[in-house]
């Protein structure tokens, strides 16, 4: 049977799937998806998460709500909306992040390491030309939204650098199943491993 993983679940293996890369702690993790952006604050022996309805799709329909057309300041007064009463602290220069529309921010800017300034300089750069066509039509309509998400959340976290780093859900899930696995033997413990890793990539 297929089991859907909680939301207590997905953030605990981001974490897990974050360790290696971080250089210190606390660190704030960003993980930003369709509907919704996921905060975790990674300290020595403690971790604070918090979702929140940031998601670059959820953003992108109320920038356009009740019009075919897209309105950045209507966007962004939700995006202030859904930030004033989120988790601040601490207030730290340094921010990881992953999802798909990162990805794509960190593809047009040329580095994976986000400044606020650089981020400044897409956004600018968007406004005057659009959109690079070498994304898909999807991540297009969907660019701007996200671009404004991250912006803002990097200023509500006093953070200066976002941290593009392309992370595997399913890698970090099969190391936690891997104890279990080990149980059984041979070709028989091989299809299971095969089995969970097509489903959770």
């Amino acid at each position: 049977p297929i089991r859907v993983l909680t939301g207590n679940e997905e953030a605990n293996l981001l974490i897990h799937g974050f360790a290696e890369h971080l250089d210190k702690r606390p660190s704030v993790i960003l993980d930003l998806g369709g509907g919704r952006l996921r905060t975790v604050v990674v300290g020595e022996s403690w971790n604070l998460t918090e979702t929140l309805a940031l998601g670059v799709i959820q953003v992108q329909q109320v920038g356009a709500f009740a019009s075919e057309d897209w309105h950045q300041d209507t966007a962004e007064r939700y995006i202030l909306e859904q930030l004033k009463n989120a988790h601040r602290g601490p207030f730290l220069p340094d921010v990881y992040a992953t999802g798909g529309t990162v990805k794509a921010i960190s593809q047009v800017a040329g580095t994976p390491h986000l400044s606020l300034e650089i981020l400044d300089e897409v956004e600018q750069s968007v406004r005057r030309n659009g959109v690079p066509d070498y994304l898909s039509a999807r991540r297009r309509g969907i660019f701007m939204p996200g671009l404004l998400v991250l912006r803002h959340v990097l200023h509500h976290v006093g953070g200066e650098r976002l941290h593009y780093h392309h992370f595997q859900l399913g890698d970090t899930l099969m190391e936690h199943l891997r104890p279990f696995y080990k149980t059984f033997g041979g070709k028989l413990r091989r299809a299971f491993i095969d089995r969970e890793f097509e489903l959770f990539s």
